[in-house]
Parts: C-alpha cells; sequence; structure tokens
C-alpha cells in the first residue's frame, strides 16, 4: 500500500480573531483565503445557505493553490430585530 500524500485545505480568515463583533450599521470586512499543498487540487469558496442578509461575498471556484474573496457585512436594526446570529 503507498500511503495517500493528499494534504487537506486550509481556510483562513484575514485579520485573525474570532468572534468578529460589531454594531448595527457598522461594517464588518474580512478576507476569506484558502490554501492547498497540492497543486492539482481545485479549490471552492462560497457561502452555504445563504441568507438575504445585507452582505457581498464573491464565490470563487475552480481555482488552484490558493484562493481568496472578501467579505463585507453592514448589519441593519431590521436583521437584528430576533437577536444574534454567526457569520
Amino acid at each position: 500500500l503507498i500511503p495517500s500524500s493528499n494534504h487537506k485545505p486550509v481556510i483562513d480568515i484575514i485579520p485573525s480573531g474570532n468572534p468578529k463583533i460589531i454594531k448595527v450599521d457598522s461594517t464588518l470586512n474580512f478576507l476569506v483565503r484558502a490554501t492547498d499543498a497540492d497543486a492539482n487540487d481545485p479549490l471552492q469558496l462560497f457561502i452555504n445557505g445563504a441568507t438575504n442578509r445585507s452582505y457581498t461575498f464573491q464565490n470563487v471556484q475552480d481555482s488552484f493553490r490558493t484562493i481568496s474573496s472578501p467579505f463585507t457585512y453592514t448589519p441593519s436594526c431590521d436583521e437584528w430585530a430576533n437577536g444574534s446570529f454567526t457569520v
């Protein structure tokens, strides 16, 4: 048997640090970056279960080695009427 040499992708949030805390009508910005040590493994970044919240994030797919996409979110009072949620 030959052991697999496949590496798991690594996802980073830049700047790092969690949780991200923001006030209503303030903007949260960070970069989502994924890297894979395996040069031929395709990478994708996308939002799973996206809602109609006031964020921007461009899905990225079919890229190799390193991909990134900025995430920007400015919450309004209407969105927060039911409490807090995880971004």
